[in-house]
């Protein structure tokens, strides 16, 4: 194996390596921070469509959405603007600012491992021929 060949594994290795790490613990945050909405501000996670996390599902949650629903919601509409419930009370502040602080990179790590891994694909195809 080349070495740009063998730098472009690594780099890809690592930015998959870093999204699983990031991804976990962002997922036990969110997990974290849905319990506690459901827990505490029961009239939000209902209006918010009753989610569920990665790990954690809402007690008789008949009608609660899956997982990976909630998190793309709420990549969507809670990565850029802190719910209201939030507000004035610490611990849903620190839950929230913890999740986000995981997702970002997460995501950053993500992407960046699959435009890695498909420069590294047409490094291998270009140098075969």
């Amino acid at each position: 194996m080349a070495t740009l060949e063998a730098g472009l594994l690594i780099i890809v290795t690592g930015l998959f390596l870093a999204a699983t790490i990031t991804s976990f613990v962002s997922s036990i945050f969110l997990d974290k921070l849905l319990r506690y909405q459901h827990s505490n501000f029961r009239a939000s996670w209902e209006a918010d469509g009753k989610l569920n996390g990665t790990f954690w599902t809402a007690p008789a949650s008949s009608g609660a959405v899956p997982w990976l629903r909630a998190t793309r919601y709420l990549a969507d509409v809670w990565l850029d603007t802190r719910p209201q419930w939030v507000f004035g009370d610490l611990t849903a502040t620190n839950l929230y600012n913890s999740f986000v602080f995981w997702y970002r990179p997460a995501k950053f790590a993500i992407r960046g491992a699959l435009v890695m891994t498909v420069l590294l694909i047409i490094v291998i195809i270009s140098r075969g021929k």
